[in-house]
């Protein structure tokens, strides 16, 4: 996409506190309301409100994925954090049509002597939501659905092994993003993302919700509102993305219902 035409697209998003809530109405089977769940890809949890259309939901997995993808060829998410997210939001805004509202990163430091990393991407989740206006009613839904994943994620055995695989890395450290997602009554998506990138010299099978002693971490955190140009991406990504995540032995098992 051309430069002016992405920033058209931009002026066209409206702002986030004007987005209301999504309604259930008569749809194609692709298009059918479906209850609020929850997903892995990858090194990611990602929450859906209720109320979401299945085309949606297909669509944030598939852009969502891609973008993880594309990043990971690039750049190793515990070596380079800030290279990697980079190539990660560049393509989720300039190729799969999403527009960032906030965006944030930084190295991470906490005055508690142990924390889980669950319990810091929510708070990461929280101030980025805060940072870029949503609404009080927007806010609290998104938080809850991302909570609700991640409470999802400790109750299924499958997908915790496939996230724990993804997001484990020996000997330096791991990965984990966490995102709430909902779709309004217009069908505008937006997705609030948390991500903690941490270096170390221990060797963990389970990077969300190991007890970890904060001074043996280094640990970078990153934070992104994105809202999704579903139109623009239908006319022309759509396909080529679920095309291009069909053919990669890499995204054979990005995706996993944890509903």
């Amino acid at each position: 996409m051309k430069n002016d035409t992405f920033i058209e697209s931009m002026i066209t998003v409206p702002p986030l506190d004007s987005i209301s809530e999504a309604r259930a109405v008569d749809l194609p089977a692709s298009e059918a309301i479906v209850p609020a769940g929850a997903a892995v890809s990858g090194a990611g949890v990602i929450g859906f409100v209720e109320g979401m259309t299945q085309q949606a939901k297909d669509d944030v997995l598939d852009s969502y994925s891609y973008a993880t993808l594309a990043a990971d060829r690039r750049y190793s998410s515990t070596k380079e954090p800030g290279k990697w997210y980079e190539v990660f939001r560049e393509v989720m805004t300039r190729v799969m049509h999403w527009t960032s509202q906030d965006a944030a990163y930084s190295s991470y430091s906490s005055r508690e002597r142990v924390l889980t990393l669950d319990q810091v991407v929510m708070q990461i989740l929280a101030n980025s939501l805060y940072a870029a206006g949503v609404g009080a009613i927007g806010a609290p839904q998104l938080l809850d659905t991302a909570a609700a994943a991640i409470e999802k994620l400790k109750e299924r055995d499958e997908p915790l092994r496939l996230f724990n695989y993804n997001s484990t890395k020996p000997l330096n450290g791991g990965r984990a993003m966490v995102g709430g997602c909902r779709e309004s009554a217009d069908g505008v998506i937006v997705l609030a993302v948390g991500a903690v990138e941490l270096k170390t010299d221990l060797t963990v099978g389970n990077v969300l919700f190991f007890n970890w002693n904060s001074v043996t971490l280094d640990v970078h955190r990153t934070s992104d509102v994105f809202v999704f140009n579903q139109s623009l991406y239908a006319r022309g990504r759509r396909q080529k993305v679920r095309d291009a995540l069909e053919k990669s032995a890499d995204a054979v098992v990005e995706l996993y219902p944890i509903d």
